[in-house]
């Protein structure tokens, strides 16, 4: 999660590793989210919906070398009603970010390359629903103030 100043506080630090004497941090932080929904509109119509939302993420520094990592999964399974049919989810989410801070100059910038993957219904017409949510979106934090771009049916 993050604090009021931006920065990352770990929940579960998972080890140190040392490279070439640096140390290296690397946290994970495994989470379960639940949502449950009456009357939640998407493609197939108009449900009741039960969604669970498994996930890991592993961030962390390469040791002193200013590289650092960010890798994000997510899985989501549940089911929905309407009044007339029943259906399951099953959806997925994946991130990863690797970063470069420059250790000399003024303002210490940063460089990512970052990849986002969320899975989208392959056939409107079945019960089977395969758009990833993103529940509480934030959207504009990973793509900008515009929000055109939520993380469903993104790669």
């Amino acid at each position: 999660y993050y604090t009021t100043t931006g920065t990352r506080r770990p929940d579960l630090i998972f080890g140190d590793i040392r490279v070439q004497g640096r140390p290296q941090k690397i946290t994970f932080q495994p989470y379960v989210l639940g949502i449950h929904r009456k009357d939640f509109t998407f493609v197939q119509g108009t449900a009741d919906e039960d969604r669970y939302t498994f996930g890991g993420l592993l961030y962390g520094d390469l040791g002193g070398t200013g590289f650092d990592f960010e890798v994000e999964t997510m899985y989501q399974y549940g089911r929905y009603k309407t009044g007339f049919d029943t259906g399951t989810i099953h959806a997925y989410s994946s991130t990863t970010e690797l970063g470069y801070r420059f250790q000399k100059g003024p303002f210490y910038p940063r460089v990512i390359a970052s990849f986002d993957y969320a899975s989208g219904d392959k056939d409107q017409n079945d019960s089977r629903l395969n758009t990833f949510d993103p529940l509480y979106p934030l959207a504009y934090v990973f793509f900008g103030f515009h929000a055109a771009f939520e993380r469903k049916n993104l790669m």
